[in-house]
Formats: structure tokens, C-alpha cells, sequence
């Protein structure tokens, strides 16, 4: 934001030099970040006066005229311009002077005549006087006066960057001159009085959420008039164009109280003003030039023939003002932020309206504008006369919060007296009243509490004036609660497998999910996208982790073991809800290299997904299933159930129609609810005292019916409860003549006593008895 010096003087006239400004708003929290002398490009021009005109001997369309200077010396200047004659008082630019378009005058020869410079119409210095060449001027300053001296002198201009917090109250030069005003405790000018708003039927709001107060004014002004150049320099040194008196006083006021106003020209609203939520499709084409389609989501300005403006954000073509405009209709209103916020952001038009109303307004400003907007068009020499007036809906009393020196002293760590932070307050523009309560002004929607308040006063009295002081607080080391352990857990354990964590976003799209045939229920829609392909949260963290193996197989084909915890969200009717997943993806190609490794399989996942089951207590269990979720191979998934027998989870292979989308051939994936787990799992991680008595190993290769799945040789030897059964893995897998063959390798170690060979030989034959019954033999 661009502050200009002198605008603040019309509200603080005794303020210090623009340096003791700049250490002053920076004390107070705004950073400057630039501070610019602007206008020092006028200091060449001087008035002069024209003595003679003659045609130009070799052009029609130029003319030579001779101008007397401030100490009486004449020159010669060739010009176009269609005006300009005797005794007519101009501005001329000598050679050397750096115009406002970045153009350096030099002696140029025109048609043979030298021209050493150039006489100056209002556009040229930046400015509008209405339709004419050269700037005629009639002021009483003498000949040799400079133009910068006419427009005041110099002025500085701070560029100020403003935090979120100081956005919201400070984009305004009233608003800046009060925080100086308070900080060097000047006295501040106020220019403002409430109009008086009639009862005419101009308007209606449909919804005073939307609009909480809405006014409109009408004006009747004197057209074809410049606006006064007074206000046209406070514009232009703040970086604004100049366009028509009319718009130009809004746009001033729009700086100046911060209060965005807009006018319509009456003579083309068609009936009464209506201030509701467009149609579905209706259409506006903005002052920017641009055809707009609308939605039922979008605050909008109407008249009997359809929309006239985008509420807060801009106008339409078909009311703008011209320089030809007689009637004007003035819009001061407050406007719901977060509504123009949005409108804002879905269109992509960050107007100054908009950035204004989508921080939040002072609702008083509907009331001080209006008064403003009419002494500023007498001022200008343009007021003809007031028309019907109308306000709808009321301002809201003003917020009241609990004044608590204690509580602001023990924030700050300072011994400030209660007196000394209620007249800092004050000084702020906050009412303290006798009942010890803190009135918060309409413009200031960042305070809610005490710990504002501290801010404020801190700001005001500075923050080199508190002493630095060391927190007092527990040493306490952090430690993460057994959720947080437990997910963790699990992520070192995937690690340490071999996958690799990734971290993909928490918004997607329906279309990135019917990407990967997932289902799209129980979505939590996001109110606000800030893209299109962004607009829910996701379900589940599988098209994530496909879309980065897409991402990574678009630039090499390499093999991939990828894995994710994170939350998932779901809707329900109380809400939404967060859901702890996990999500694993392992490419499933062959590498090219030598001697050729063989190529994974799903096994392998499984065997980590069995190994992880052991070391985090999750209690799975897993069983075939011929119809998973559509984004699973029917003949190669496992459905996971948990202790309670409740299906948690889905190991397989991804359907390769699927699988080619995101450039691999065959993908293997482990999706599981952590949500579902039983409460009694929990981190394995601590340190288990060594076994000290040595392991004894046998390999049994069993032949295996084809009916029977290795899962279910798994459960009966579990359920034998073996002591000394350590683990149980599958070494080799051979089918033969005879059938299906199984090598298994059984570890057992004691904790007690060393085991002998007869010990060993009981529990082989107690696990060979127990799979007797389901054909399952010792191969001979």
C-alpha cells in the first residue's frame, strides 16, 4: 500500500519530517518498506507566456510559437497543438526534463526549425483538464513560476507492507494518520459527519447477512468539470489514474476512510436497486471489459433488467459513469468479507473494492462517506443539488470485551500502571467505560481479546520499552502421545522394509478419484478450492501415491516401494470426520541388470505386510476375496481383518488397465483403516532383554492339497501355542508330479532351558499331527 505524506497532513498538519514517520510506523508494526520522493520530474517545467504563433513554413498541421520566460528571455517552440495563442499562459518543459511516461526531452528539429523543448498539455504532466491541447493556464502565480511549486512541492510516498492483522483496519490514509496521531500524540482532523439518509424506497436486500447495511444516495452534478488538482496530485503520487470527477472523488474516498463506494449513472437503472445472489448463469460483463457468467454463490447489484454491478468487487458497463453523466446514484454499503472474498478469488478480479471489502469495512463509513462524497463535489465546483436517499439494515452496537490490566501486564512482562494502559487505549480510538470494559471500534474486527489489547498497547508505547525478560516454564521433555507413537512406529517399520515415505496433498478432485475407480460417498466438500481439481478432501490415500508413481514413471522407469500415513476424511451427519490410514504401493517389473534379478511379486508386499502384522500386535488376520473394491485384481487381493473380525484393510494387485494409467504395467498395494485396529495395539518398539540359549532350526517340506491356502497352515500352527515356536516362514515353493510342496523353516528358541533333539522332534510331530487332518504330508 502506497501512503502519501501530504494526504496524511490533511489529517495530522504537525507531522515531523517523512524520516520520523518512517521510524514512527515502523514502531508501530507497519514495515516500510520503500519511502520515494515523488514529483521531483516537475521541478523544470515553468509558466510562460505566448508573444507570437505563426504557421510553420513547411507543415500544415505545426506552428512556431514564441514564448517569454520568467526573466523576460523568449524562445521559439514548434507544437501541434490546436491551441495556444497570444497572451495565453502555458507550461513549458526545457530540454533535459524527464516527463511522466519516461521520456527525456531533447532539442529536436522539426521540418528544419529547432525546437529546444516543449510546451505541455494536462496529460502530458499526468493529469485532466478536460478537452484541451495545450494546458491553458489561469491561475494568478507570475511567469517563471514552477510547476512543482503549483502543486505544492515535492511529496514522499511510503510503500508499506501490511501484515494480515494491521490489513484489516489500516488500508486507508485516516486510518494511518490516527496510529500517527496516537504515537506522537498529535491532535487528528477529522473531516467527516454523518449524513442524514431519507426514506425513499431505492433499494432492497434480500439477505442482511450478505449486505448488513446498504445505502444509496442520489447526486445531481455539473458535467464536463476536471476534477480539482488538489485531488488528482494526492491520486496520481499514490500510483491512481485520474478518469472522471465523479469516480475520481470515490476512489479518493476509497484512500482516504478506506470505505469503497461505487456510482451509478441513474439515468440508465431501470427501476429499483436489489441487492441479492445472482441467477445460475446470469451474465455481466464488468467495467474491465470482461463478460461474465455468474452463480446462485455470487453477491451481485440488480436492477429490474438483470445484474448492474458484482457486489464489493466491480461494476458493469451498462451503468457506468461518463463524462457526460448528469445523475448520479451513490452506493456506501458493508458487505459480508468473507462473501466478496470468495467472489473475488472465483472470478480472479482483485480490484481495490475488492481487497478492501474482502479484509473487512468499517460499517460507520456507510454513514461518513456520503457527507464526504458531497462536500468534496462542492468543493470541486460540480454539487447541483441531493436526491432521494435510503438506508437499509442497522449497524450493530459496538463489541465490548473485559478490560484486564493484570492479565495485559503478565503478557508483556511489564509493570504498567492501569491509568497508563487505559489512556494507551484510548489514544488508539478504544472507549474503556466506568463498568471496566473495552469498547472495540466498528473498523477493528482483529481485536477479541486481552491478548489483542497487549498488542495494541505495546504497538503504541513500543516495544524497545519493555525490558526483555526469560519465560519461566517446566523442563519437561515432550514426548508424543501413544497415537502419534504408534503411527510412527509404524513408518520407521515400513522404512526400515525398504519403502520409501511420501507426502502428497490433502485436497483432490471426484475425477482424480474416479481416475483410480474409487468410489466418491461421504466426500467433505471444501467450501472455497483454491483450485478447481482441489475442491474435496480426500477419501483415501491411494490416488495420491498413484499419482506419484505417474509422476516419478513419466521422467524414468524406476521400481518403486512407496508408502503413506496420513489422515483421510469422510462426511457424516455431525460433521466430518479424520481417519488414520495407511497406504502402500510397490511396482511389480523387473530391472534391467546382471545376473537378472527376479522380478517382485505381490508375495513380496505380503511377506512385509505379514512381518509388520508381528512386530506392531495388529492382530491381522487375511483370507481370498473374488470381489474387492473395483480398483483390485478379483483373483489376486486379500481382505485384512482385524482381532474383532472386522475387515480393516485390502492387499493385492491393482487391475492393469489402472496400473498402465500411471505408467507401470503392475502395481501392488496395501490400503488399510488404522482407525480399526484394536486400542490393545500399541508400539513394540522398547527393548526386549536377549535370549540367551541358542536357536534350533528345522526345514519340513509338506506336501500341500491345492485346496488348502498357506494362511490356513498358519492358524493351525498358531493355534498349537508352542513355547519355544519363535517364527515360521516359507523358503521354497515347488510344484511337482506329486502336487503342491511347501519348505517351510520353524525357529525355535527357549527362554529357559536349552532344548534337546527330543524336545525339537516332539513339537515337529505335534505340528505334523495337527495338519494331518487336512491332507497335508511330510514329502518323502
Amino acid at each position: 500500500m502506497k501512503v502519501s505524506y501530504r494526504w496524511l497532513t490533511r489529517y495530522v498538519p504537525d507531522l515531523p519530517a517523512p524520516a520520523k514517520v518512517a521510524d514512527t510506523l515502523t514502531q508501530m508494526g507497519w514495515e516500510v518498506a520503500q519511502m520515494e520522493a515523488w514529483g521531483r520530474w516537475y521541478e523544470p517545467v515553468e509558466l510562460v507566456e505566448v508573444v507570437q504563433r505563426v504557421k510553420h513554413p513547411d507543415a500544415d498541421h505545426l506552428s512556431v510559437v514564441s514564448v517569454r520566460r520568467g526573466d523576460g528571455s523568449t524562445i521559439d517552440i514548434v507544437t501541434g497543438a490546436s491551441n495556444g495563442f497570444v497572451g495565453d499562459r502555458v507550461w513549458y518543459a526545457p530540454v533535459g526534463t524527464e516527463l511522466v511516461d519516461g521520456r527525456v526531452l531533447e532539442a529536436v528539429r522539426m521540418r528544419g526549425i529547432l525546437s529546444p523543448g516543449m510546451l505541455l498539455s494536462a496529460e502530458e504532466l499526468g493529469f485532466d483538464q478536460g478537452p484541451q491541447d495545450l494546458w491553458i493556464w489561469s491561475g494568478p502565480e507570475p511567469l517563471g513560476t514552477h510547476f512543482i511549486d503549483v502543486i505544492g512541492g515535492q511529496d514522499t510516498v511510503f510503500e508499506l507492507e501490511l501484515t494480515p492483522n494491521l490489513a484489516v483496519f489500516g488500508q486507508s490514509m485516516q486510518a494511518i494518520a490516527r496510529e500517527l496521531a496516537a504515537a506522537l500524540s498529535l491532535p487528528l482532523t477529522e473531516h467527516s459527519r454523518g449524513f442524514e439518509y431519507g426514506e425513499d424506497a431505492l433499494a432492497r436486500v434480500l439477505d442482511l447477512h450478505d449486505c448488513p447495511l446498504y445505502g444509496l444516495v442520489a447526486f445531481q452534478i455539473q458535467p464536463d468539470a476536471p476534477t480539482p488538482l488538489w485531488m488528482q496530485v494526492l491520486l496520481r503520487a499514490i500510483g491512481q489514474r485520474v478518469i472522471f470527477p465523479a469516480v475520481d472523488i470515490t476512489n479518493f474516498l476509497l484512500w482516504d476512510i478506506g470505505q469503497p463506494l461505487h456510482a451509478f449513472d441513474r439515468d440508465t437503472v431501470q427501476g429499483s436497486i436489489t441487492v441479492r445472489l445472482a441467477h445460475p448463469g446470469e451474465r455481466l460483463e464488468t467495467l474491465d471489459g470482461e463478460e461474465r457468467t455468474l452463480g446462485p454463490e455470487d453477491l451481485v447489484i440488480a436492477d429490474d433488467a438483470g445484474a448492474l454491478a458484482l457486489a464489493g468487487v466491480m461494476g458493469g458497463t451498462r451503468s457506468a459513469i461518463s463524462s457526460k453523466t448528469r445523475h448520479v446514484l451513490l452506493e456506501a454499503a458493508h458487505f459480508d468479507s468473507s462473501r466478496i472474498f470468495q467472489t473475488m478469488r472465483r472470478h480472479q478480479i482483485f480490484s481495490d473494492a475488492a481487497l478492501h471489502f474482502g479484509k473487512g469495512t468499517d460499517p460507520l463509513a456507510v454513514y461518513t462517506a456520503p457527507d464526504r462524497y458531497r462536500a468534496l463535489l462542492q468543493e470541486a465546483g460540480l454539487f447541483v443539488a441531493t436526491g432521494p436517499s435510503q438506508v437499509v439494515g442497522r449497524i450493530a452496537p459496538a463489541r465490548q470485551i473485559a478490560f484486564e490490566p493484570d492479565k495485559i501486564r503478565r503478557l508483556l512482562g511489564v509493570d504498567w500502571s492501569d491509568d497508563k494502559l487505559r489512556q494507551g487505549l484510548e489514544r488508539l480510538g478504544f472507549g474503556v467505560t466506568a463498568a471496566g470494559d473495552v469498547v472495540i471500534p466498528h473498523a477493528r474486527h482483529d481485536v477479541s481479546g486481552s491478548h489483542d489489547l497487549a498488542e495494541e498497547v505495546a504497538r503504541l508505547y513500543g516495544l524497545e520499552t519493555i525490558k526483555p525478560s526469560v519465560f519461566l516454564a517446566p523442563a519437561v521433555p515432550g514426548q508424543k502421545n501413544s497415537h502419534e507413537a504408534y503411527l510412527e512406529f509404524l513408518k520407521n517399520l515400513l522404512a526400515e522394509a525398504g519403502y520409501w515415505e511420501v507426502v502428497t496433498r490433502s485436497f483432490t478432485s471426484p475425477e482424480r478419484l474416479a481416475r483410480a475407480e474409487m468410489t466418491v460417498s461421504d466426500a467433505v466438500v471444501v467450501r472455497n478450492p483454491l483450485r478447481d481439481e482441489e475442491r474435496i478432501l480426500r477419501t483415501s490415500l491411494l490416488p495420491g501415491l498413484l499419482e506419484t508413481v505417474e509422476a516419478n514413471r513419466a521422467r524414468r522407469g524406476l521400481a518403486l516401494r512407496l508408502f503413506e500415513i496420513a489422515p483421510v476424511y469422510q462426511s457424516h451427519a455431525d460433521g466430518c470426520q479424520e481417519i488414520a490410514e495407511l497406504a502402500v504401493v510397490q511396482t511389480l517389473e523387473g530391472q534391467p541388470a546382471y545376473p537378472h534379478p527376479e522380478a517382485p511379486h505381490v508375495l513380496d508386499l505380503k511377506g512385509v505386510m505379514e512381518w509388520v502384522n508381528v512386530r506392531a500386535d495388529m492382530g491381522l488376520t487375511w483370507r481370498q476375496v473374488e470381489e474387492p473394491p473395483a480398483y483390485l485384481h478379483p483373483g489376486r487381493t486379500l481382505a485384512l481383518t482385524n482381532r474383532n473380525g472386522t475387515v480393516c484393510g485390502y492387499l493385492g494387485e491393482v487391475r492393469p488397465r489402472i496400473a498402465q494409467r500411471y505408467h507401470a504395467k503392475r502395481l501392488a498395494v496395501w490400503v488399510m483403516r488404522l482407525d480399526l485396529l484394536p486400542s490393545s495395539a500399541a508400539v513394540s518398539s522398547q527393548m526386549h532383554r536377549p535370549l540367551r540359549l541358542p536357536e534350533a532350526v528345522r526345514d519340513l517340506s509338506l506336501v500341500v492339497p491345492a485346496n488348502i491356502a498357506y494362511q490356513q497352515i498358519v492358524d493351525v500352527v498358531n493355534a498349537l501355542a508352542l513355547p519355544a515356536l519363535r517364527r515360521m516362514t516359507p523358503i521354497d515353493h515347488y510344484v511337482g508330479a506329486f502336487g503342491e510342496s511347501w519348505t517351510l523353516r520353524f525357529v525355535f528358541q527357549p527362554e529357559e532351558v536349552t532344548l534337546t533333539e527330543e524336545d525339537v522332534d516332539r513339537a515337529i510331530q505335534q505340528i505334523l499331527s495337527s495338519l494331518d487332518p487336512y491332507g497335508v504330508k511330510i514329502r518323502q
